[in-house]
């Protein structure tokens, strides 16, 4: 009898360890999964993300940071619903998930992209935060002045004096170096191929006097970095905007007006004040986003 009441006391024991972990279990579960490709910028759109949903609704958000490493991944991800949400480049939709040709007009290439989005996929892009980050062309704010070089064409009348500087990949990609010449005509006394974190070092050293750049890299908040005009619109427009599962709409109506309000709130020097915060300040991803939500009312 007595073993029987112990056999008793260690089922319910089971039992109740049981119920306990799968509760833990259901209230764990997060009711939304965000991601990001794994560099900085979206790091920060990511925890913009997660905390504008996290601060205005009921809803347990899992931000994924680094376990996707590829544009293509992202998108499957999204497609097979292990994800919900993540920041999508214009551009990188149309090129690389699409496989279109380039359109250099961002309306259109707005309009066409989420049209597909939207038939094919059952995607919706719920706008654009305001932002471009495209390739350009930059170089020392003095030197280009002393040069009175504001635009692609001066610095193309001038290229013969001066050293282009670009990691390996520009002078290889479709829409890099090679084609960038011919339309413009530059004729650089030297080309260079560096690493990227050299490029803005060899500015400053004077080791090159052009470089490539990103509209929105954190070395771009140097006041003496001249980012110059792409008179020509060579380079393709990439847009940053949220996109999100139909279904997953579907399921939280509310978040469309939601993320809505992300849309034009951040400009191209916003988001390099933001990457240099991260990457230069060595603040937290989720500080500066936080700080930035505030900025704009969207949080308390």
């Amino acid at each position: 009898m007595k073993n029987r009441k112990i056999l008793i006391i260690l089922y319910a024991i089971i039992i109740i360890f049981i119920i306990s972990c799968s509760k833990k279990e259901i209230e764990s579960k997060p009711d939304l999964v965000v991601a990001t490709k794994p560099f900085t910028e979206q790091y920060i759109l990511g925890e913009i993300l997660k905390i504008l949903i996290e601060e205005n609704t009921n809803l347990n958000v899992e931000l994924k940071k680094d376990n996707i490493r590829d544009t293509i991944l992202i998108h499957q991800e999204l497609l097979e619903g292990n994800i919900d949400i993540y920041p999508e480049y214009t551009s990188t939709a149309w090129v690389y998930i699409l496989k279109k040709d380039p359109i250099k007009n961002s309306d259109e290439l707005y309009d066409k992209v989420t049209k597909i989005y939207k038939e094919d996929f059952d995607v919706t892009w719920l706008g654009l935060y305001g932002f471009n980050n495209s390739y350009s062309l930059a170089m020392r704010r003095s030197l280009a002045d002393n040069l009175s070089i504001n635009t692609y064409s001066d610095l193309a009348s001038k290229s013969d004096k001066l050293i282009f500087g670009a990691e390996h990949d520009f002078y290889t990609r479709d829409d890099g170096f090679t084609k960038l010449k011919e339309v413009y005509n530059f004729n650089f006394k030297e080309e260079l191929a560096m690493e990227i974190k050299e490029k803005y070092n060899s500015l400053r050293k004077d080791t090159s006097q052009v470089i490539d750049v990103f509209t929105t890299d954190s070395n771009l908040k140097d006041d003496d970095i001249k980012v110059l005009k792409d008179d020509r619109y060579y380079f393709a427009p990439y847009h940053c905007g949220t996109v999100i599962r139909d279904e997953t709409l579907t399921k939280y109506p509310k978040l469309e007006y939601l993320l809505k309000q992300l849309n034009y709130k951040i400009s191209e020097r916003e988001m390099i004040e933001m990457n240099y915060k991260v990457e230069k300040e060595d603040s937290k991803d989720e500080d500066v986003a936080r700080e930035f939500l505030k900025s704009k009312k969207l949080i308390n």
